[in-house]
C-alpha cells in the first residue's frame, strides 16, 4: 500500500502534509468532533477519503513502512527544491516546511517517537503538528528535535485573550509547547497572542516559528 502525501491545500498552500482519518484517528477530540473542519473534507471529497483512509490503514498496520515511505517522499521533495534553486541560479532554500495531520492526530507513543526520528532524518524541513494528545508528548523523555514544533490544542472563549471582531466566538486555540506540557486553560495576560489570518499561502509561517508561551488563536472554522 502506498502512502499519500499532499503537496498542496487551499489553506496552507504548497507545503507537504500528511493526514489520517478525522475523529477516528484523534484520541482526544470530544470537544471538537462536532465541528471538525477536516471531517467535512473527508466526507465531501471521495479521493480525500480514499487517501486518508489508506494512510490510516498503513499507519496502524505497518507504521515502519508508513514512515519509510514518508521519509522517501520528503527526501525527494528536499532534493527537488534544491535542484530547482540551482537550475534557476537561486540560493538553496533554507525555509522548507512540513505539516502533520490536516486530519487525524498522533496515534500513540511509538508513532510520536517516529515523528521525532523523521525530523532528525530529514533535517532540512521544519515540522509542525497540532495535537490534543499532550500526554503522549509529555511522556516523550528524549527531548524534542529543534525543527519539530508541537502546538497543544484546546477550545476556549476567545474573549479571554482578544476582542473586537471575534466577540463571543468559540475558537480553536493552540498554545506552543515548550518542554513540559502546560495547562491549556492557564492564560497569562503576559503571553504573546497571535490571531491566525486564515491562510499560510501569503507567507505566514507563524505557527512554525512561534516562540515558547505564545498562544495562537484560530477563529472557529
Amino acid at each position: 500500500m502506498s502512502l499519500h502525501v499532499s503537496m498542496f491545500n487551499n489553506k496552507i498552500g504548497r507545503i507537504p502534509n500528511v493526514s489520517l482519518i478525522p475523529i477516528v484517528d484523534c484520541g482526544n477530540c470530544k470537544t471538537c468532533a462536532a465541528y471538525c473542519y477536516a471531517k467535512k473534507f473527508y466526507a465531501r471529497f471521495p479521493e480525500v477519503k480514499k487517501q486518508w483512509s489508506e494512510n490510516s490503514q498503513l499507519a496502524h498496520s505497518a507504521p515502519k513502512e508508513f514512515f519509510r515511505q514518508l521519509r522517501e517522499v520528503l527526501e525527494g521533495y528536499v532534493k527537488d527544491r534544491k535542484r530547482t534553486a540551482i537550475r534557476k541560479m537561486q540560493l538553496v532554500p533554507t525555509n522548507m516546511y512540513f505539516r502533520w495531520h490536516v486530519g487525524g492526530d498522533i496515534l500513540n507513543a511509538g508513532y510520536f517517537k517516529r515523528m521525532c526520528e523523521l525530523a532528525y532524518q530529514v533535517p532540512e524541513l521544519s515540522y509542525l503538528v497540532f495535537t490534543k494528545m499532550s500526554a503522549i508528548v509529555e511522556g516523550y523523555s528524549v527531548g524534542l528535535p529543534d525543527n519539530l514544533k508541537v502546538l497543544v490544542s484546546g477550545v476556549e472563549d476567545c474573549t479571554r485573550f482578544t476582542s473586537g471582531n471575534y466577540g463571543e466566538t468559540t475558537v480553536f486555540h493552540h498554545k506552543v509547547l515548550g518542554g513540559k506540557v502546560q495547562e491549556t486553560r492557564d492564560y497569562n495576560p503576559g503571553r504573546t497572542v497571535f490571531v491566525c489570518p486564515g491562510s499560510c499561502k501569503d507567507g505566514c509561517r507563524h505557527c512554525w516559528e512561534a516562540g515558547k508561551d505564545t498562544i495562537v488563536v484560530f477563529p472557529k472554522h
